[in-house]
């Protein structure tokens, strides 16, 4: 990519006599000053957009965006999204007072806040839907919105439409499941996978990228399982009966995986696909312990929603939804914390948040 070289074109509308030489200096210098904020987190620097249009200018270049998701290639999980009743809720996950936006503050220009529920999370951006529109509803597509809390930004997905080879019928029926895929230390752009599944038949996908603006069908023959998760450049889903494969984001072709283990433990696979290594195993006797209703006589009431990688090698820490909770869990000192009550048992999904300054 080629970028234009930035000039040295002074920064801050402040005379010399209200700021020090030293940061006169920085002021007036472009290069220094952005590799100070390429070292900032997002929310610290996004703020510098009020500064000055010079500042505005620097922070809105998505040169910038992409030159600080590389300098910054694992930001740390700070808060994470989840729908109660028909409405995201953010929660902190280190407690104290929480800087993650409710949705509700920029999106209520897409109609009414509590019908945009939040299905997936992917390096800081959202993808949300408008729970307006049913989830099978023949000869229409769900309204999808692409979101960015950090710099409270929106782009409404143009309507995905039904497939042919669904009679009403089948389409009628049909489990819908979408999920996104992004890396901006990869491309500034993203991409939306709708997936359309019947029992017993093969699934059909639709996928958005938002540089082409448009939707492509892909027909794999396999049958979806369900679940997924988008990682080294490629999105990685169940298939019945046949493990673990990859759907390659770029080639837009389904590739089988080996197949996988199972139980608790958290396991890494190579990035050229040659096996499996196990991080760690999880002990939640503990947990269990404190927490006896987690146990039942013919199952388990917990359910991992994310992992959390620390800076330490192998250190991880859980957030699991448990009866009437959703806790952090961390597995090498065994302790746990309540970060949201809740007030019915059931399904519960969350969808990770990282500071992010990517446009979109």
């Amino acid at each position: 990519m080629n970028r234009e070289p930035r000039g040295r074109k002074a920064i801050l509308n402040v005379t010399p006599s209200e700021i020090s030489p030293a940061a006169e200096s920085i002021a007036n210098n472009v290069d220094l000053l952005t590799e100070i904020l390429l070292r900032l987190p997002a929310t610290h620097t996004i703020r510098f957009k009020i500064v000055s249009k010079h500042c505005l200018s620097l922070l809105s270049d998505s040169n910038f965006a992409a030159d600080h998701s590389i300098r910054n290639p694992r930001p740390s999980i700070s808060a994470f999204y989840f729908n109660s009743e028909g409405t995201p809720v953010p929660v902190s996950l280190h407690g104290g007072r929480l800087s993650t936006p409710s949705l509700s503050s920029f999106l209520d220009g897409i109609g009414k806040p509590s019908r945009t529920t939040v299905v997936c999370s992917c390096n800081g951006l959202l993808l949300c839907c408008d729970s307006h529109f049913p989830v099978s509803c023949y000869g229409k597509g769900r309204q999808y919105i692409i979101c960015n809390p950090t710099t409270k930004q929106y782009t409404i997905l143009p309507i995905s439409h039904p497939f042919e080879s669904y009679n009403r019928r089948l389409y009628e029926v049909a489990s819908w499941q979408a999920y996104l895929a992004f890396d901006p230390s990869r491309s500034p752009h993203y991409k939306v996978l709708l997936f359309r599944h019947v029992l017993r038949l093969p699934f059909e996908l639709d996928v958005y990228c938002s540089q082409r603006k448009c939707w492509n069908k892909v027909f794999p023959k396999q049958r979806y399982r369900g679940g997924g998760v988008y990682w080294n450049g490629a999105f990685h889903l169940l298939i019945h009966d046949n493990g673990l494969w990859r759907f390659d984001l770029d080639t837009e072709e389904m590739t089988s995986c080996l197949r996988y283990s199972v139980g608790l433990q958290i396991l890494e696979m190579d990035k050229d696909y040659r096996g499996w290594m196990v991080k760690c195993r999880v002990d939640l006797r503990p947990l269990i312990l404190e927490n006896p209703e987690i146990k039942s006589e013919s199952k388990w009431e917990v359910k991992v929603l994310f992992i959390v990688k620390e800076e330490k090698e192998n250190a991880f820490t859980l957030v699991l939804a448990i009866p009437k909770k959703i806790v952090s869990y961390n597995i090498k000192r065994k302790t746990w914390n309540v970060l949201h009550d809740l007030e019915h048992n059931g399904y519960v999904s969350a969808f990770p948040f990282i500071e992010s300054l990517s446009p979109i």
